[in-house]
């Protein structure tokens, strides 16, 4: 995810992603890309209700925090130290939503079938086959020796 959008989560939710390299990996980032962000902030947005209206009952809202963000075989995965019921749900329809929703930019988008499992949109899943195509042709041309100079 780009550093600006990162930032924003960080800077609005502060409790929930702390940055604590003792008691989170959030310090290295969200493994995710951009299509996933309005997910990822309205997930945020719950979260933070839900631990607000618990914060009448003396609940510190420190403990419920994000120890990762990441994407694992083209789905979103969300953990955190300790959660609740809703908190369990509203993460389950984020992920759910995050399954159908391009990881790149946030259009409708499907698990792909290739050697690398990610959710993406047809678009997308073109572009990075082209980008793909053109690595693989760079690196065949410099093991051949084409274009090499002397």
């Amino acid at each position: 995810m780009r550093d600006e959008l990162e930032q924003t989560l960080f800077t609005e939710f502060p409790d929930l992603y702390t940055q604590d390299h003792s008691h989170s990996l959030m310090y290295q980032g969200f493994a995710v890309g951009d299509g996933w962000y309005n997910i990822l902030y309205r997930l945020s947005t719950k979260i933070k209700s839900i631990v607000s209206s618990m914060q009448e009952e003396g609940v510190d809202p420190k403990e419920y925090c994000a120890f990762q963000v990441k994407e694992k075989f083209g789905g979103l995965r969300f953990h955190m130290h300790k959660s609740t019921t809703k908190i369990g749900e509203a993460i389950r329809e984020a992920e759910e939503e995050a399954a159908r929703t391009c990881e790149s930019c946030g259009n409708p988008g499907t698990l792909n079938e290739g050697d690398w499992l990610v959710t993406l949109c047809g678009e997308c899943r073109e572009r990075r086959e082209r980008e793909r195509r053109e690595r693989w042709r760079m690196l065949r041309r410099k093991d051949s020796g084409v274009g090499m100079s002397s």
